[in-house]
């Protein structure tokens, strides 16, 4: 089964807004438009839509008037969620971990030291459209500005086409580069800037909902599934590999990452999101030690487990202990 995402009314609404054709976009993948609907599209189908919307536009700077609407993080609750964040760098992890609910986009985060990279593809790793390569990279330094106040300039923007929208340029602050790829690159200093949008409270609202929405949206396919339930029986063994959990699907590496890559998944993220899963649910333990959940999950080294933790939940184990024990 092909996995799909929501393309939700409101960002619809914002479509029409600027002058796009969205009901002919939406006959394109033969849906016959209903404004309060939100549909489910298949990556191919979501594509097609985009180019479609795209090539209506009258406008050649359709993607900064969407960026102007008032409210434009309103559309999109994993983004909301990220603007709730203390800065940049929280912001990024969250944007990364939730956008795959509303698009067929994968965002690879890329650590230098000094200065973090975003890579956009489709799941199924194709080119983006032109229109959604230059959305989304806009978007996000949009959401950026808007949540620091300050106007950041990227270091670095990579897309596959050449833009031709000159107030785009000047948006963007910079010349930008032509690959095969795309991608955001933006320094740490300004990804440190404290978020006037920071709200914890929203946050703690909002979290429980999104990652219901993410375990719903990992299992609903019966092949991801069943790899998951694999890398849970090879963790404890310390040997959870690319290679071994292929052989138990008697399956080659090759088409078993191509299988993964169609999901917009690789095997160490989902080796790392199972491990969070079963960390928490271990903790949640009193009975069990430390040690004996690093162990479980797989980690050579026990301070090796206690950092991965913290990566994860961004409290050490004892503070997550401490806040979930009864009474606090």
């Amino acid at each position: 089964m092909n996995q799909t995402f929501v393309l939700d009314p409101i960002f619809r609404q914002m479509l029409r807004k600027i002058g796009a054709n969205v009901d002919d976009a939406l006959a394109e993948i033969y849906i016959i438009a209903d404004n309060k609907k939100a549909y489910n599209l298949t990556e191919k189908e979501y594509t097609r839509f985009i180019q479609h919307v795209s090539n209506s536009m009258p406008y050649d700077d359709g993607v900064l008037r969407i960026l102007n609407i008032h409210n434009i993080e309103s559309f999109s609750p994993p983004s909301f969620a990220a603007m709730c964040s203390h800065n940049g760098l929280e912001f990024i992890e969250r944007f990364i971990r939730y956008k795959r609910l509303v698009c067929p986009l994968v965002f690879n985060k890329e650590d230098d030291g000094k200065n973090i990279s975003i890579k956009i593809s489709l799941s199924s790793g194709l080119p983006l459209p032109p229109f959604l390569e230059e959305l989304e990279i806009a978007y996000i330094l949009t959401l950026i500005r808007n949540a620091t106040s300050h106007y950041v300039i990227p270091l670095k923007i990579v897309m596959s086409h050449t833009v031709q929208s000159q107030p785009l340029l000047d948006f963007f602050g910079m010349k930008l580069e032509r690959s095969e790829y795309t991608q955001i690159t933006l320094s740490k200093e300004d990804l440190n800037r404290p978020f006037i949008t920071y709200n914890d409270r929203m946050w703690d609202c909002l979290k429980p909902g999104l990652e219901q929405q993410l375990f719903e949206f990992h299992n609903s396919n019966t092949f991801i599934k069943e790899v998951r339930q694999i890398i849970c029986r090879l963790i404890s063994g310390g040997k959870c590999t690319l290679e071994s959990a292929s052989g138990m699907l008697c399956m080659s590496v090759r088409t078993f990452q191509r299988k993964l890559a169609e999901q917009g998944l690789k095997f160490n993220q989902l080796v790392s999101e199972t491990r969070h899963e079963l960390a928490v649910i271990y903790l949640n333990n009193p009975q069990m030690t430390v040690s004996d959940i690093s162990y479980l999950l797989g980690f050579k080294e026990y301070n090796s487990f206690l950092r991965a933790f913290r990566k994860w939940e961004g409290v050490g184990v004892a503070e997550f202990r401490r806040q979930k024990a009864p009474g606090q």
